[in-house]
């Protein structure tokens, strides 16, 4: 029987305080704009509900954006 060689390896990165601050900050704000745009839904304010969906979405998606580019690795260079 043939052993199989190879290995899971899992990298454990540090971070600064900050940054769960950060994300702490992040997600207490997506919590507020689900909330201001569930009320005006509920509320039929279709202005208002429209706006407060693309902050939340934009949001989103910026906050996801900005999570992959930290775990980018820099290049490094040849000098």
């Amino acid at each position: 029987m043939k052993k199989n060689n190879s290995y899971l390896n899992i990298k454990i990165r540090k971070r600064a305080w900050y940054i769960w601050f950060l994300w702490f900050i992040w997600i207490i704000w997506i919590v507020f704009w689900i909330d201001v745009t569930l009320g005006s839904l509920k509320e039929f304010e279709n202005r208002a509900f429209m706006i407060s969906l693309a902050i939340t979405i934009i949001s989103i998606i910026f906050g996801i954006i900005l999570w992959h580019l930290g775990y980018k690795k820099p290049k490094k260079s040849n000098h």
